[in-house]
């Protein structure tokens, strides 16, 4: 690309999580991030939502490098956060308390559901996205005023992120 430009992000967070083999009760996270959760970042700040192909696709382009800061050899220390979905009341008033009763295919009341998260743990890294100049200007502008909350992987809780 003889015209790319490039766009440096640091990513500073106390809980962080970048989805892999996601399956189930068990959401895992690599060691570093993701192109689709950078992407994910970015649409959100852009205020694209993951209907609009059209949005996606201009952003698909994108060239990502990644650079993790750690000391040594060892990876991020990881956390297991143990979530529980719906409570499964034998009796519930289903005006107020439906969204909380987990259902099966069926549509049977289930009971609770169990779900282990994993997140890292005060990492860092640097994200070098590369391409057009105007695209990467419009995602600095978006990024320095979001549309939408920016989250470092499942609404994980203080975030930072530098230009």
């Amino acid at each position: 690309m003889p015209d790319s430009k490039h766009l440096a992000l640091f990513i500073d967070a106390p809980m962080q999580s970048w989805g892999y083999q996601s399956k189930f009760e068990r959401r895992t996270s690599l060691s570093y991030p993701t192109k689709s959760g950078i992407l994910g970042l970015v649409c959100a700040a852009m205020g694209i939502p993951k209907t609009d192909t059209d949005g996606l696709a201009k952003l698909a382009n994108l060239k990502m490098s990644v650079y993790s800061f750690k000391k040594g050899k060892c990876q991020p220390l990881r956390l297991i956060d143990y979530h529980t979905v719906g409570g499964g009341y034998e009796k519930y008033d289903e005006k107020t308390q439906k969204e909380n009763i987990v259902k099966t295919a069926d549509g049977k009341t289930r009971g609770t559901v169990q779900t282990y998260r994993e997140f890292l743990l005060d990492a860092k890294f640097a994200v070098i996205l590369s391409g057009e100049k105007d695209s990467l200007g419009k995602i600095h502008n978006a990024l320095s005023n979001p549309k939408w909350g920016v989250w470092f992987g499942r609404g994980s809780h203080a975030s930072l992120l530098r230009l």
